[in-house]
């Protein structure tokens, strides 16, 4: 099994380089989204029911994450096997990114209740 070297971080195999590539993706995008999306909201252009747009992003990511994360400690037996596409690695990261994005739901839901607050219903 080669590993491979990316941003100074050392990989398994591809596959997880690919996967950790993909979801650094998203994490951006879906942040980006938001920012953009709170800037509208805080100029007035925009409604705050706005920033659920990326709160079902999170949600979706939330599934994939927890589901890969789950699927690698079925596959893995609980971490104790390792291969070149599932190990015990992809459990800890998974629910790690999972947890990321239900923190950022509990803020945008916070925000948002604020935001309702000063806006009236």
């Amino acid at each position: 099994m080669d590993s491979v070297v990316f941003w100074g971080i050392e990989f398994r195999s591809v596959t997880h380089m690919e996967w950790f590539q993909t979801s650094i993706e998203f994490f951006v995008t879906t942040i980006l989204l938001f920012m953009l999306m709170g800037i509208l909201v805080k100029i007035g252009q925009a409604e705050p029911e706005l920033l659920f747009i990326p709160v079902v992003f999170w949600v979706v990511l939330i599934f994939f994450h927890g589901l890969a994360s789950f699927a690698a400690y079925i596959i893995t037996k609980g971490g104790a096997i390792n291969g070149p596409a599932w190990s015990v690695d992809c459990i800890w990261f998974n629910a790690l990114v999972a947890g990321v994005y239900i923190v950022f739901c509990l803020i945008t839901a916070r925000y948002w209740k604020k935001l309702k607050v000063k806006t009236g219903p």
